[in-house]
């Protein structure tokens, strides 16, 4: 036991001095295991505009907004309409502070002319808001925990939602 470790020392030492890198060289198990742990969130984006977007003709508009609602100053365009699904709804006719995993919100986002700019969605899962960002034909602009929504939304009083907040 006294000489396997003397050993490891003597080897560790030497890559001290010499500079010789930690193992460089990741095993396959190992870089399969790091690909499942980091969310591809372009590809969850494009899951969800594949799964749940096919129903966005049948959303309500948010309690409190309206269809093409003026925005001014907001970031995501100068006019919006915001949608929920229908677990969003019943979180907000039940009064939820706190919406439950599977809660979506969709804003169509339009400029100063009424021309489509983006959509913009949030997903309530595992507790955590995910953003997307599309363009209006589906494609994903921007997608993931991302940290200029967080910036902006962790400043409304209710779960990240502006809406909420407006709808007292």
């Amino acid at each position: 036991m006294r000489l396997k470790l003397f050993f490891m020392v003597l080897v560790a030492g030497i890559c001290v001095l010499t500079g010789c890198p930690a193992q460089e060289n990741t095993t396959k198990e190992e870089t399969e295991t790091a690909a499942k742990e980091t969310p591809d969130f372009e590809q969850m984006a494009i899951d969800l505009w594949n799964e749940e977007f096919s129903h966005f003709g049948y959303w309500e508009l948010i309690p409190g907004t309206a269809k093409h609602q003026e925005s001014k100053g907001n970031p995501h365009g100068h006019y919006g309409s915001i949608y929920g699904n229908d677990i969003t709804m019943d979180a907000i006719n039940q009064q939820f502070e706190v919406m439950p995993d599977g809660a979506i919100l969709l804003r169509e986002n339009f400029n100063e002319e009424m021309e489509q700019l983006k959509i913009t969605v949030m997903r309530k899962t595992e507790e955590k808001w995910f953003w997307a960002v599309y363009d209006f034909d589906g494609s994903v602009q921007t997608a993931g925990d991302l940290r200029k929504c967080q910036e902006c939304h962790r400043q409304a009083e209710y779960d990240s939602l502006f809406v909420l907040s407006n709808m007292e």
